[in-house]
Parts: structure tokens; sequence; C-alpha cells
């Protein structure tokens, strides 16, 4: 009798543990590799006009004001483009560039931004955030930027996000955004946003483990 209501506890843990784990999950970043829309280089991310010539949208990516000098081109760690952004210090300066997902923010959630990032020219800092917006990005509200240092070789960089309870965002857009804050450029491609189990899923995950290494030692 012992040993089935132990085989039952068993089942009932295991099912646990793999619930917790499918929560874990990526959350879709339109165009995260910059491969739309495979026209060519892009010296800007919305429709329109500069100095570099006249644009198509690059999908999903946007600044607020035109970029002068920023997009997509060749290359990269994930397909055939890459994203490249001008420093905001260079000449009259170049914007952040944003996503807004379709990612609706919840309680008790932590997010990881993983960006493959590299200094092209003269760019030892690359910022990367996540942001929240109510109104399908009119108004970004900051939740995390992190500044890393870049080399010249490409490397992953993140910055993380855990909502508390009473979060202000909770209920909005989850946002991506990238930023050069140099005088120089850099390239950026393979945008990854994933929901990463909480403390608390992570505790109850290694007491379930434990239950079962106890039972067998």
């Amino acid at each position: 009798m012992y040993v089935e209501v132990w085989k039952m506890k068993k089942v009932l843990i295991l099912f646990m543990v793999a619930t917790l784990v499918t929560t874990t999950h990526a959350i879709v970043v339109g165009n995260y590799s910059f491969e739309e829309p495979a026209d060519g280089k892009h010296n800007m991310w919305d429709a329109g006009t500069n100095g570099k010539g006249t644009f198509t949208d690059v999908p999903y990516w946007t600044s607020d004001v035109p970029a002068n000098d920023s997009g997509i081109e060749l290359g990269g760690t994930d397909g055939i483009y890459q994203g490249f952004l001008m420093g905001s210090q260079e000449g009259a300066g170049d914007p952040a560039v944003y996503n807004v997902t379709d990612h609706v923010i919840g309680a008790g959630e932590s997010y990881l931004l993983t960006v493959d990032a590299y200094n092209n020219w003269n760019a030892p800092d690359f910022a990367l955030g996540l942001y929240s917006t109510p109104d399908g990005g009119a108004t970004l509200n900051e939740l995390v930027l992190n500044t890393v240092s870049l080399t010249g070789e490409w490397a992953e960089y993140t910055a993380t996000y855990a909502v508390g309870a009473a979060d202000a965002a909770i209920g909005s857009n989850l946002v991506v955004l990238m930023d050069n804050p140099t005088t120089g450029w850099l390239n950026m491609d393979n945008v990854r946003l994933d929901v990463v189990p909480e403390p608390a899923t992570m505790v109850l995950l290694g007491l379930g483990g434990l239950m079962l290494r106890r039972k067998y030692s």
C-alpha cells in the first residue's frame, strides 16, 4: 500500500515539475533577426527619405524620429541580415530603435532579453532594455535599460526584469529597445525575449527534485 501511495506521489511531483517547466516560453519578437523586407540595405527604420536615399519600412522596428544612418544590412549571426545603429552622439545623432511586442505584461513574470551585438566602429557601449507601452508605442515607460561594453567580436548581451505584484506596467505591452550612446556604429542581431521561471517556481522545482532524491537515497 505504501509503495502504491509513493508511486502516486511521484507521478504528482513529476506532473507539477513538468507543468512548471512548460511555463517558460519565448515571446515573439517580430522580425527578430532583421530579415524583412529582404530588399537590400536600409538606412532608416520607417518608410521615408533621408540623406542616404528613399526607403520602405523595416517591419516591426521603428524610431521616434527618422534615422539618419541606422537600419539593416547584410551580415549578422542569424539569417543573412543584421541591424546597425549610428551613435546618438555622432553628428545629428540617431535615435533608439524599438519593437512593440504583442505580449501583455503580467504580474509575477520575469523577462530575459538577449541580443547579439558587436562594436563595428568606435562604439564601445550598447544599451538594451525593456519598456512598457499602454498605447501601442506612443508612450514608452522604461522598465530596465542595461548599458554594456562591446568588443569587436559578436557576443550575447542581456537585460532582465521581474514584474512586481503591483507593477504599473501590468496590462501594457512589452517593448524591446536598443540604443547606441556613442559616436560610432554598432551592429546587432538575433533579438530573443523569454519569460523565465520566477524564484518561487525555481524553489518548487528544487523541492520536487529533493523529494525524489530522498526517496531513492
